[in-house]
């Protein structure tokens, strides 16, 4: 056989191997799918935020690195950016700091 051949029957080889892998990793990934959406419809998973998921790795770093009986986990949100309508005073505030100084 030769060296032309050989490379031939590589590239074959090669081709057929990455279109049936890719096959069975698009058929995989639509039944993950689908299992999801079912177990999210049946409120057995839930979709987190990206905030709710920095929240809970850093709880998670927190208790395993935590030595100290006692200690508390803080987290700090940041307020939404927008119009906010405070009922009390009737106004329309763009920063929620707004509403103590008044």
């Amino acid at each position: 056989m030769n060296q032309e051949n050989f490379q031939q029957l590589d590239e074959n080889a090669t081709r057929r191997y990455q279109e049936m892998y890719l096959d069975r990793h698009l058929k995989a990934q639509a039944a993950i799918q689908t299992e999801l959406t079912e177990m999210v419809e049946q409120e057995k998973a839930f979709i987190l935020t990206d905030e709710e998921e920095r929240l809970l790795r850093c709880f998670r770093q927190f208790r395993a690195r935590n030595i100290k009986p006692g200690a508390v986990f803080k987290w700090q949100t940041h307020p939404e950016a927008g119009v906010i309508l405070a009922p009390k005073e009737g106004v329309l505030v763009r920063d929620p700091s707004d509403l103590n100084e008044t």
